[in-house]
């Protein structure tokens, strides 16, 4: 593929995420990192030892302060960051379940995949995503709940320029509410507040949730037997490019991204991310287990219990 040939097949997505070609130097630019990312994605399916494909998509041309933007977990935002650090993986449930062999939430418990642009908001929509699909599980009903009411409202300055899973559960829990998606949808801006103004389509669902840091995969796979699981990832180069099949690089193990678990098998995790549904295989991303992965070493994992009475609010 040529850099005419990729920008115009991406044209449309750039300017949707408000990355624009602006001027002959910034082309100049833009072709240098379209050839990087050619060199990194013929050597990527060409490597016998990798055991996922790479392609070209909407990151081929970008700078990488762009490519920043579409992340956007900032770890020190997590609640009780420092003693997250140290405290060991408490466990909250009373029973353990069963561990199977396989297991995938998705597509059933799962809304249709949701695209964050380049606003770094991948914390609200792990969070949303979660909460989604808990609630489906304990009640039957699937909804959409609005990412931008999190942006525009919580109390803890996290918008655009990063923040942590766990702010959008403290949020619902103090407020007891949440906004649709129809009717408070995406922007991708910070925009003022308006809480008490759209419809509240969820009405005191959270009762509790906690986020711990460490890695211990059978922690996260027993997680995962009670719903989706919220987690950090380190999303480099490799990872935008991700076409299909399983992801096993090895990373750096700093956490820049937030995405959700929805289900594994004998030897990987499926992933859920947050940049549309034309990125990776449908959306998703299958991460390698028992291996030094984008999510080894880089897991801080979430879950939230759910009131079992949520319901729907008169508008």
């Amino acid at each position: 593929m040529t850099f005419s040939e990729c920008y115009k097949a991406f044209k449309p997505e750039m300017q949707q995420d408000r990355v624009l070609m602006t001027s002959n130097e910034d082309a100049k630019q833009r072709v240098k990192y379209f050839r990087s990312s050619r060199r990194t994605i013929n050597k990527i399916n060409s490597d016998s030892s990798k055991t996922y494909t790479a392609e070209f998509n909407v990151f081929s041309m970008m700078t990488p302060a762009e490519k920043s933007s579409f992340t956007g977990l900032n770890v020190s935002k997590s609640r009780d960051h420092e003693e997250m650090k140290l405290r060991k993986r408490r466990r909250t449930r009373a029973v353990q379940l069963e561990e199977r062999s396989t297991l995938n939430w998705y597509p059933s418990f799962t809304t249709e995949v949701k695209n964050q642009g380049s606003c770094g908001s991948c914390w609200s929509f792990a969070g949303i995503t979660v909460l989604e699909s808990r609630a489906a599980i304990n009640e039957g009903t699937l909804r959409q709940y609005s990412e931008q009411e999190i942006i525009d409202c919580n109390s803890s300055g996290q918008e655009c320029e990063g923040g942590w899973y766990s702010t959008v559960w403290s949020y619902v829990k103090s407020a007891g509410r949440l906004a649709s998606e129809a009717s408070y949808p995406y922007t991708g801006v910070k925009g003022s507040c308006r809480s008490g103004s759209v419809y509240s389509s969820l009405d005191k669902l959270i009762t509790s949730y906690d986020d711990y840091g460490g890695w211990n995969e059978a922690d996260l796979v027993s997680d995962l037997g009670s719903g989706p699981v919220a987690i950090a990832v380190n999303a480099n180069d490799n990872f935008m490019d991700y076409a299909s099949g399983i992801f096993n690089e090895a990373v750096d193990t700093s956490p820049n991204h937030a995405v959700v678990a929805v289900g594994y098998a004998p030897t990987f995790f499926y992933v859920r991310n947050s940049w549309g549904s034309n990125w990776g295989d449908g959306g998703y991303i299958s991460l390698a287990r028992g291996v030094c992965t984008s999510l080894t070493y880089s897991y801080y994992s979430a879950h939230i219990e759910l009131f079992s009475n949520a319901k729907e609010l008169e508008e």
